[in-house]
């Protein structure tokens, strides 16, 4: 799948030709994904940035790691930290009576923060919040995510830097659907 045609439907006010770090909440996967002109590379894996490892005695990953930023940042450790479904989680947060599930979140985004400030200090970019957790990002969540990241980091990310995709879930056949359309386009037919 081409990652960058799915920073291109996203991204639609910002120049293509820039450097974009990506940062997709699948359901089984918090891939962040570095998207540029990158060539894969040899393993095929040049950019994707979930098995960083947040802390070395972390949650085991699926990968055999242990402390992957999978293991912090996806909508089923979100899930298993809260005990309740994604769909149940953010309206009971939202509504503020929990203080458990503030402190889940606040360290979900915290971990979010520290991925993202790793990922700025390799490439200078807009970083793009998206995929299945997308939908329940409100504003003061990039508010909290800014703070954590220029708290943390010499080099602050200013609010116009930091997106919330449209598209959910849906992101990645979109993208990957976007790739042929494009070489359709590009096609003489």
């Amino acid at each position: 799948m081409n990652e960058k045609s799915i920073t291109t439907i996203t991204l639609k006010k910002i120049n293509k030709k820039s450097v974009y770090q990506y940062i997709y909440e699948h359901r089984q996967t918090a891939k962040q994904q570095i998207v540029q002109d990158l060539t894969m590379e040899l393993s095929m894996h040049s950019g994707t940035l979930e098995h960083i490892c947040i802390d070395p005695e972390g949650p085991e990953c699926y990968c055999g790691q242990k402390g992957c930023l999978e293991t912090y940042c996806s909508a089923n450790a979100l899930e298993a930290a809260a005990q309740m479904p994604v769909k149940e989680f953010f309206p009971a947060l939202r509504a503020g009576n929990d203080a458990r599930l503030m402190e889940i979140w606040d360290a979900y985004l915290s971990h979010l923060a520290y991925a993202m400030k790793t990922a700025n200090l390799l490439l200078d970019g807009a970083v793009i919040v998206s995929g299945y957790l997308a939908p329940y990002f409100k504003e003061e969540d990039c508010r909290t995510l800014l703070e954590k990241v220029d708290a943390a980091s010499p080099f602050p990310l200013v609010r116009e830097q930091l997106l919330v995709g449209t598209h959910g879930q849906y992101t990645p056949a979109i993208g990957a659907a976007l790739l042929f359309i494009e070489e359709f386009l590009q096609s003489e037919f």
